[in-house]
């Protein structure tokens, strides 16, 4: 059995074994003697037993292990022997220029994961350049919003539906300096990170000189306080400015979503996430919806919390800059792999075009909308001109939804020589070009011409039927004094009647 001491070491308890106990008193004493009455004494042996204090705590883990005379050995190795201490402490006399020197220790770019908020980059910044942290995440912030801000964002790449700006620029340069800067973990690595000596002998020299003795070249010069003060006062003023705009935005974003939400459930009687199940696109539409809420939500409360962190100088904890962004993530990678695993069925595309000849037996050209469902005054769209003309709406309530759309018409004039007809057109995609194909002219407009009648079939997209991306069109080839009228569901005449267009808020 080994006899053990209890201590404390700059308020910080620790189990020493006997023997290790002895060396450090021993270590410390003999540095409380020589710096007794000395200036600034009490701050360098302060100073001292600060940092030994930290690498026993990085030894240790503050788990109550014993901490032997290895351990302690190895610490006052790093810090150095009382000897050379008592030797670099001596005064020169005024004039000798005998003051020994060493250059400022070599500082090293490393995480500040002790005050991150995501990874440390900013923190990590702050502590190399000595100056204050809010700063540098202000700085950073700005950079990711001003091109938004002034509407000075330019696409650089566009992937299918993602696009990739100039703020997307410093997300990613973010998570590359995450992954390519090392985290100061160890004891030694923090001080190496703002530049500070870990030795005695460092700790004397950080401490004032006599006023006859040359300064360090790594102490920090007397405008510097002044200049990080004034940085500071700056930095924080910043830090409210964007932090209100943070919250303000963000708030106005978030119940935007909610009364948008739900004044649409209450208008139209169905939620605007049941408009999703009428896709065929991707197949997984549960996890697809809660992901993409996850994608939406969680950055307007992440910059919620940022914005309060930011106003009210608090200190926000890093489990929920964590867990909000980690969640995000998630959501992320999952739509990327739901998107991935329905993407097959879009890997070709094709367009079908076919010219159906138009015997015309009047001078006037009735064109009948048809569909299975009666017309919904509530729920539609229309765009009407002169020379186009197109209209669907939704029908049904709740979860049980369909979807009715006419391919849209466009009159085209030509001289009376021309030969009339009605171009269809329609376009489709399919896991080959083969099926795509064939799903275009499969999926063709239907038309039928009784008389100087046109009919044309809505398209219905429903649950059990839904949309797969494909697109139908008609071009109507007649003289240029043909009246065209289009008689139902909403009268419509090419050429007299006024431009149109409305939604699905507007009802007649």
């Amino acid at each position: 059995m080994k006899k053990v001491i209890k201590v404390s070491i700059n308020k910080m308890p620790f189990t020493l074994a006997e023997d290790a106990y002895s060396v450090l008193k021993v270590y410390l004493d003999h540095l409380r003697r020589y710096y007794s009455g000395r200036e600034g004494g009490s701050e360098i042996v302060d100073g001292i037993e600060e940092r030994i204090a930290e690498l026993l705590a990085e030894r240790t883990g503050m788990d109550g292990r014993v901490v032997s005379k290895a351990d302690i050995d190895n610490i006052l190795e790093i810090m150095g022997p009382v000897e050379v201490i008592e030797e670099e402490g001596e005064e020169p006399a005024p004039g000798t220029g005998t003051y020994r020197s060493e250059p400022r220790p070599t500082k090293k770019l490393y995480r500040d994961v002790d005050h991150k908020i995501l990874g440390g980059v900013c923190s990590g910044f702050a502590a190399y350049f000595n100056i204050e942290v809010i700063l540098v995440r202000v700085i950073y912030a700005v950079l990711f919003f001003l091109p938004s801000i002034i509407h000075m964002s330019f696409t650089f790449r566009s992937w299918g539906g993602f696009v990739f700006n100039v703020p997307w620029i410093f997300v990613v340069v973010y998570f590359v300096m995450w992954a390519i800067i090392p985290a100061a973990h160890t004891v030694e690595e923090k001080y190496a990170m703002r530049g500070e000596p870990l030795s005695a002998k460092g700790v004397q020299r950080s401490r004032p000189r006599p006023s006859g003795a040359p300064r360090y070249s790594y102490e920090p010069r007397p405008d510097w306080a002044e200049r990080n003060r004034i940085l500071g006062t700056l930095g924080r003023v910043i830090a409210v400015v964007v932090g209100l705009f943070f919250l303000i935005t963000s708030s106005a974003v978030l119940i935007g979503l909610v009364v948008a939400f739900s004044a649409t459930g209450f208008a139209f009687n169905f939620f605007p996430t049941a408009l999703l199940d009428l896709l065929a696109f991707p197949e997984n539409m549960l996890w697809f919806k809660i992901f993409l809420m996850g994608a939406l939500v969680i950055p307007v409360l992440g910059f919620i919390h940022l914005g309060s962190v930011l106003v009210f100088n608090i200190r926000g904890h890093k489990w929920i800059g964590s867990t909000l962004f980690f969640v995000w993530l998630a959501s992320m990678v999952g739509l990327l792999v739901i998107g991935a695993q329905g993407s097959g069925n879009f890997r070709h595309n094709a367009r079908f075009e076919e010219k159906v000849p138009l015997e015309l037996t009047s001078d006037t050209l009735y064109i009948d909308l048809e569909s299975k469902e009666d017309f919904m005054f509530d729920r539609y769209w229309l765009r009407a001109d002169n020379s186009y003309y197109g209209l669907g709406w939704i029908e049904g309530e709740r979860n049980e939804l369909n979807l009715v759309v006419f391919p849209p018409i466009t009159i085209v004039r030509q001289s009376e020589s021309e030969i009339s007809g009605v171009l269809v057109g329609s376009h489709s995609f399919g896991s080959s070009q083969h099926t795509a194909e064939q799903e275009a002219e499969t999926l063709k407009p239907v038309i039928g011409l009784e008389g100087n009648v046109l009919s044309v079939s809505a398209f219905q997209a429903n649950r059990d039927k839904p949309w797969e991306g494909n697109t139908a069109s008609l071009k109507i080839y007649v003289p240029s004094q043909q009246v065209i009228i289009i008689r139902k569901p909403i009268y419509h005449e090419f050429g007299v009647s006024r431009s149109r267009k409305v939604n699905l808020f507007r009802s007649e």
